[in-house]
C-alpha cells in the first residue's frame, strides 16, 4: 500500500473528510484529492503537516519493513541528470545552477522526512520504556 493509500485510510478511520484535511492544509479539495489518488507525490512537508491533522507520526503513511528504502531513486533526480546531459554550451550555466538548486531541495526534503521519521521513533522508543517501567512497577 502505498503512502498516499495510507493518508486515505487514516483520514477515513478518522471520519474526517477530504475537505476538511483540505482546508487545514490551506488547498483546495481538488488538490488534496490528488494526493489520495496518487495523481501527485506528497511532499515532504505536506506529509507532516497531513500527519499532524490526522494526529498520527508520519511514520504511520509508511510500512514498517519499508521504511529503509524510503529514500528512492528520486524522479526529480533522473530528469535533473538528462537536462544536465543536454546542456552544450557555457551560456546554459545558468540552467545548470537551476537544476542543481532543485536537486538539492529536492534531497533537503528527503532528509527533513527522515529526521521527522526518527524523531517520531524516538518518541514511541521512550513511550514504550515509561510503560514499560510502569508494568514493571505492578
Amino acid at each position: 500500500m502505498s503512502v498516499n493509500s495510507r493518508i486515505r485510510q487514516v483520514r477515513e478511520k478518522k471520519n474526517l473528510l477530504r475537505r476538511e484535511v483540505a482546508s487545514q492544509l490551506g488547498i483546495s479539495e481538488v488538490a488534496y484529492g490528488k494526493i489520495e489518488n496518487e495523481k501527485t507525490k506528497v511532499k515532504a512537508e505536506t506529509l507532516k503537516k497531513i500527519a499532524e491533522i490526522l494526529d498520527e507520526p508520519v511514520e504511520k503513511f509508511f510500512q514498517e519493513s519499508k521504511i529503509c528504502n524510503i529514500i528512492q531513486n528520486n524522479e526529480n533526480t533522473e530528469q535533473i541528470n538528462q537536462n544536465v546531459e543536454t546542456v552544450t554550451n557555457e551560456t546554459d550555466i545558468k540552467k545548470i545552477e537551476e537544476l542543481y538548486i532543485n536537486l538539492l531541495q529536492s534531497k533537503d526534503n528527503e532528509i527533513n522526512l527522515l529526521k521527522a521519521l526518527l524523531t517520531s521513533k524516538d518518541d514511541k522508543i521512550a513511550w514504550l520504556e515509561k510503560e514499560l517501567v510502569a508494568l514493571k512497577g505492578k
